[in-house]
């Protein structure tokens, strides 16, 4: 179980795995006309739990991903006070790289806020289906873990 832990890509392939399956059940209890009950809060349960496994895999690899991704109001607070920092000194390339980090973070969830808004407003809890599926291609296909050291070795 240590080992699985200590394993990024299996926990977000998880992750992924568990909004596949919750927005599985939100089309078949939509289907049904189901808005309560065992399976029901099952379904949610299923997409709380997700959640608090993204927050966990982000504070413990957090280094990995290009900031936090749970956190908007840390993100929104780092942000102001780059961009602070960048005006009220010299203006150097390290304070710029933070700000556009941050504000890549910032235009992202923006983004996703209104996208989510709108296919969510449109499909319900069904939409999360589209953040599963891309987790879990992307941890499956894409991911490659880099240690820090001079070979670059990724797993």
């Amino acid at each position: 179980m240590n080992s699985f832990y200590k394993n990024e890509k299996g926990l977000s392939v998880f992750i992924g795995i568990f909004l596949f399956v919750a927005g599985i059940m939100a089309y078949f209890l939509t289907q049904q006309g189901i808005q309560s009950g065992f399976l029901y809060h099952t379904m949610l349960m299923l997409f709380v739990f997700s959640m608090g496994i993204q927050n966990t895999v982000n504070r413990l690899y957090g280094s990995s991903a290009f900031g936090p991704t749970t956190v908007m109001t840390g993100n929104v607070t780092k942000a102001t006070l780059d961009l602070f920092n960048y005006f009220s000194g010299p203006h150097t390339a390290e304070k710029l790289l933070l700000i556009r980090r941050s504000l890549v973070l910032l235009t992202g969830f923006l983004v996703g806020c209104i996208l989510g808004a709108l296919i969510s407003s449109r499909y319900g809890l069904v939409s999360m289906l589209i953040p599963g599926i891309i987790i879990v291609i992307y941890y499956t296909v894409f991911f490659k873990k880099c240690t820090k050291d001079l070979n670059q070795i990724c797993y």
